[in-house]
């Protein structure tokens, strides 16, 4: 399979025969690189230039941002306090409910006493 293109040089027709990747002019003789034609049929590959760059390097006036992971201790944190206050508020309650029956108990007996004839002393 041969193609033709034209010399870098001076632009006279040349031929590449196959995969060929340099072809020198017959009129100039001057040497010409070809493109890669790939092979598979896709047509001319266009050149490819690598450039190698060394590590990129940031200044910068401002401190650097520290990310850090999240703490699930709000959360538990939260849960913590919800039950100290549900327990606190269900000892006060307990509490509370003794302190009544004890207050209770004293007025009926001071009621008790009230109701009841003062007792005489009798002497031996």
């Amino acid at each position: 399979m041969s193609e033709r293109l034209s010399c870098s040089n001076c632009g006279a027709p040349i031929t590449r025969q196959g995969n060929e990747t340099r072809v020198t002019c017959p009129h100039c003789k001057t040497d010409t690189e070809l493109p890669h034609t790939g092979g598979g049929g896709g047509g001319d590959m266009p050149n490819i230039v690598i450039i190698q760059a060394g590590p990129t390097v940031y200044e910068s006036s401002s401190p650097p941002i520290i990310v850090r992971r999240r703490s699930s201790f709000p959360f538990f944190g939260l849960i913590f306090f919800v039950l100290l206050s549900v327990g606190i508020s269900a000892y006060i309650r307990h509490r509370a409910s003794h302190i009544a029956e004890s207050v209770e108990k004293s007025v009926e007996k001071a009621e008790k006493a009230a109701e009841r004839p003062p007792e005489k002393k009798h002497p031996h």
